[in-house]
């Protein structure tokens, strides 16, 4: 475990491995200003695709980084109307479990599959309810829960699918080493 979190503190020093963080921070940005909004507090992104990649490759501390810049590309390029501390910290949280269980790890359809899991039901059911329930709900959890435990089922299930899909694109991108 601590050899894996060293690993990934010398994944960020390498230009080549910055560069390719650079184009899929980019690439995230883009992914995530097409959303579809149901209502203010529900919408629908997948930008959790390139957090994917980003854990897979580069591992916890660039995924940390990764998170916290992508939060903050996202507040400067306006598809986040406002800051708010919550939605940093999902952001953040959500980047580092796909390292956690993804970074120098066979991939697999089942790990990557749980990690989402784990991620939508830690992030989408947990944390994302309490900050959307605290500005605009006045902080009643229950109301916020009921407005969005629908979406997140369902989005539960094709975030899987999406899960799958890529780690079938990133299987065959190894093979030809076009990452590392």
């Amino acid at each position: 475990m601590f050899k894996s979190l060293k690993s990934s503190f010398y994944e960020i020093k390498s230009v080549k491995n910055l560069c390719a963080l650079s184009f899929l921070l980019v690439l995230k940005v883009l992914i995530s200003s097409f959303r579809i909004v149901i209502t203010p507090g529900v919408q629908i992104s997948f930008g959790f695709v390139v957090y994917i990649v980003v854990g897979a490759f580069f591992g916890f501390f660039a995924s940390f980084l990764f998170g916290l810049t992508s939060y903050f590309l996202s507040l400067i390029f306006g598809y986040s109307l406002f800051f708010h501390i919550g939605f940093l910290v999902s952001s953040v949280v959500s980047a580092t479990i796909y390292a956690l269980f993804l970074y120098k790890l066979k991939l697999k359809v089942k790990r990557v599959v749980l990690a989402t899991v784990v991620n939508d039901f830690i992030v989408h059911f947990f944390l994302n309810i309490i900050w959307l329930s605290q500005i605009f709900n006045g902080g009643n959890f229950l109301v916020a829960f009921s407005q969005r435990f629908l979406k997140s089922v369902i989005m539960l299930f094709l975030n899987c699918f999406i899960s799958v899909f890529i780690v079938i694109l990133l299987k065959k991108i190894t093979k030809l080493n076009i990452l590392k």
